[in-house]
């Protein structure tokens, strides 16, 4: 069992959903986001990310048949063959989606964090959710020595002593430092390689997880059970 704080858990539905009424009108129903993403469903629940025999661990029961169906045919398509999946026809109501993220898909994503990070749950339940919170966005791969990640990776690496020296002022300023992936202008094209609304959410994401790290102040917490 390990304990993160609502505040953290907040953050990162509200990063994922924005507001319940842009959930309502563009989430609720499969969509795809961009890029290689699958079908994703709920509060980032990517379909193209889990086997069929997980989305019916997850999902079962608190979807109809026909739903749960579907999304287990597009299990495992990513990029242009999923937007090509995505439907009207079924919706996923906000309390059903709340209720498999925190009780699925966060701690997944919890173990994914210590994975790259062994010594985060050491730190207050704000840091320690704020680190789940960027490597729910970014992953945890510290990435490939000779290859682009080994760049794009740098603070993700960066980031492992200071965790463990719970150097918190200097895990916070390390997580703004990011925000250079998405400042900038693509060096070959010139131009960015993203929406502005998504460079300006990305942004705004380093920030709040920055804000989460030297926050102290714990109101309340969850415990997550494995």
């Amino acid at each position: 069992m390990l304990t993160i704080s609502n505040k953290a858990i907040e953050a990162i539905i509200a990063a994922e959903i924005s507001s319940e009424a842009y959930y309502n009108k563009f989430l609720a129903a499969p969509s795809w986001p961009t890029g290689q993403s699958g079908v994703t469903i709920g509060i980032g629940y990517d379909l193209g990310y889990n086997t069929k025999q997980q989305i019916s661990n997850d999902w079962k029961g608190l979807v109809s048949e026909p739903f749960l169906t579907y999304m287990q045919s597009v299990a495992g398509l990513k990029g242009l063959a999923a937007k090509s999946k995505t439907t009207k026809l079924f919706k996923v109501p906000l309390d059903v989606a709340r209720k498999v993220f925190v009780e699925k898909t966060l701690p997944r994503y919890i173990s994914d964090t210590l994975r790259a990070y062994p010594d985060a749950n050491q730190l207050t339940p704000n840091a320690f959710g704020a680190l789940v919170m960027l490597v729910f966005n970014r992953g945890n791969s510290f990435g490939t020595m000779g290859k682009p990640s080994w760049n794009s990776r740098k603070e993700m690496r960066e980031l492992a002593p200071l965790i463990t020296a719970k150097n918190y002022p200097a895990i916070a300023a390390k997580i703004r430092e990011m925000k250079r992936l998405w400042d900038g202008l693509d060096d070959a094209t010139g131009k960015r390689n993203e929406s502005e609304t998504r460079i300006t959410a990305l942004l705004l994401r380093r920030d709040v997880e920055a804000d989460l790290i030297i926050n102290t102040t714990v109101a309340d917490t969850t415990t997550i059970v494995f």
